[in-house]
């Protein structure tokens, strides 16, 4: 066994309720720690790849700095200092690839002019009447295709061989007929897609099939509500306790009925139609906060995969996804049907399962997906917890599950999820594994503490 790529997802460097986020003793975020649970998943990233003849990359799946919910300069220096921790400091990594997600938005915003400036350097001034494309290729073999974040001075400065792509990464192993998909998963969720939604709506014109009109179209809306408002200052501060009060379904509705009754005295006067829309404004907000609960995923506590999460899910794959994969393939010499198995990685739910899935036209689908390192909900659930994904060099794929709570008490072969030889190698590293035992323990410890204040926040 010889790990060719991890694979970490929704870490929220910067947010209080992230478990990376190291806490001084009011409870906010302090970069000049270094805390425990980031020694001790570097060491069991370690004695996993011990054996390796090279260093393995580093893939994070998005929401990696929390732009929204957080000061974005104490949270890019944590970001700074994480990836340095684990690339000079423990020499895990002989490079990082960042696939931003909703949270860091923002990141790929950088790195889109980032890519533009590199391909009029590249080209010459002669093709200035391009425009900035909203995506990277997903399928990878040129140098020049990964965006290097010369935005982000100080890990140029130390050499840090960190390389951005969005929203898509596509590996593959024609040896072994395997293709690897990776992305942040907001696209599989119809809140972000609302612009195009909206549009449909409006005009009649279908949902855009492409990966690139999708960027496009939504860019927008997914940047000002999702990664902006941690440079708003005290406004952001407001924008996070809201979403703390999200947490608590009631208080939430309590929230926006009063906000109604405000709403409509700024606004509404004393003729009959006003007076009625007086009285009724405060239960539509109700009513749309009810709205929200039962189509954003990450606040269903008790389901892991819905019915809608996995139907868009499918859609994205069978449509966006798979064009742009099939053309950048056809661009190498390849056609997507060669491949057997097909594995996608995601994360953005929070909630980290391994699931087979038949789309027809891959033989073979494997869905993992990564957790975060957050606290969701100050309550026992067991559909929260955090994946590390391993992948190999012929692309075989498992993950080590960390839950919150365990129910039971876990042996090492309950925590290994996916299938194939890969699965059957960790599991016998790890079963007598300290280091793991001593992540969990930390890990559970985190969780508890922040669970208790987020519990008191409540």
């Amino acid at each position: 066994m010889e790990p060719k790529h991890i694979i970490l997802s929704d870490l929220h460097l910067g947010e209080e309720d992230g478990l990376l986020t190291p806490l001084d003793s009011s409870g906010g975020p302090d970069p000049g720690i270094t805390p425990l649970l980031w020694e001790h998943l570097a060491d069991l990233l370690e004695e996993i790849t011990r054996n390796n003849k090279e260093r393995p990359s580093l893939i994070l799946l998005g929401d990696v700095v929390e732009f929204a919910l957080s000061d974005p300069i104490t949270a890019q220096r944590l970001f700074f200092q994480f990836i340095s921790y684990l690339t000079k400091d423990r020499h895990l990594f002989q490079r990082i690839i960042y696939i931003p997600g909703n949270h860091d938005h923002r990141v790929w915003e950088l790195a889109k002019y980032a890519q533009y400036v590199s391909y009029v350097n590249r080209k010459g001034y002669g093709v200035l009447n391009d425009r900035p494309w909203n995506r990277t290729k997903c399928v990878v073999s040129k140098d020049y295709h990964y965006v290097r974040p010369w935005f982000w001075e100080k890990i140029e400065n130390e050499k840090i061989d960190l390389r951005i792509l969005y929203p898509n990464y596509c590996i593959t192993n024609e040896g072994t007929n395997r293709i690897l998909l990776l992305h942040h998963g907001h696209f599989l969720e119809s809140i972000y897609l609302f612009l195009s939604y909206l549009r449909s709506i409006i005009f009649g014109i279908p949902l855009p099939d492409s990966v690139e009109r999708l960027e496009e179209e939504n860019h927008p809306w997914v940047e000002f509500l999702f990664s902006s408002f941690g440079f708003t200052g005290e406004l952001g501060k407001d924008v996070e306790t809201f979403y703390d009060m999200l947490q608590s379904p009631k208080k939430m509705e309590m929230l926006m009925f009063d906000s109604g009754k405000r709403l409509a005295n700024m606004f509404l006067h004393n003729s009959v139609g006003q007076r009625f829309l007086k009285k009724i404004l405060p239960y539509i907000l109700k009513a749309a906060t009810r709205f929200i609960y039962d189509v954003a995923e990450r606040y269903k506590h008790q389901e892991i995969l819905g019915e809608k999460l996995l139907n868009n899910l499918k859609w994205y794959i069978k449509g966006p996804l798979r064009s742009q994969v099939m053309e950048e393939l056809e661009e190498k010499g390849y056609e997507l049907e060669m491949f057997q198995k097909c594995i996608f990685t995601f994360g953005h739910t929070h909630k980290p399962f391994y699931r087979e899935l038949n789309l027809g036209f891959f033989p073979s689908l494997e869905l993992y997906n990564l957790g975060s390192f957050v606290v969701d909900t100050p309550f026992p659930s067991e559909a929260y917890g955090t994946g590390i994904g391993i992948v190999d060099e012929n692309l075989n794929m498992c993950m080590i599950c960390i839950k919150p709570y365990h129910f039971t008490h876990p042996q090492a072969g309950d925590l290994i999820l996916g299938r194939g030889p890969l699965c059957q190698d960790v599991t016998d590293l790890i079963s007598s594994s300290k280091n793991l035992l001593k992540l969990m323990e930390t890990y559970q410890r985190e969780w508890k503490n922040r669970a208790n204040l987020k519990r008191r926040l409540m």
